[in-house]
């Protein structure tokens, strides 16, 4: 746990490690070794619900696609293409700052801090 925590004080993230020419971590968090997987992704399509039952239930839906699969995929969304592109970019830029901004926004215990990310 003291290796965890002094990497954790470190807050710096995989590619700035990469970067720093570190190919190696200590084992720091034990890897489970899975032979055999299943893997599948919810799909929500909001388009395939009627317009108020979707509005009413959204909430519902991604909690449980979260709880059953731990991530998921809405299709249908109408979100435009560029939008969603700008919020890529956006997230590019971010982990492109350097370690000091980026600090102040990592967090692991969120009951620790306000948290108003």
């Amino acid at each position: 746990m003291s290796k965890l925590n002094a990497l954790d004080d470190t807050q710096h993230d995989l590619e700035e490690l990469v970067d720093a020419g570190i190919t190696k971590i200590a084992q720091i968090i034990p890897w489970i070794h899975v032979k055999h997987t299943s893997f599948f992704v919810c799909v929500i399509d909001p388009e395939s619900i009627d317009k108020m039952d979707i509005i009413k239930h959204k909430e519902m839906w991604t909690k449980e696609a979260l709880g059953t699969c731990g991530f998921f995929q809405i299709v249908n969304h109408d979100i435009p293409i560029l939008v969603l592109d700008e919020m890529l970019q956006g997230d590019r830029k971010f982990f492109k700052n350097d370690i000091k901004f980026k600090k102040q926004y990592y967090i692991r215990d969120i009951m620790k801090k306000d948290c108003s990310c």
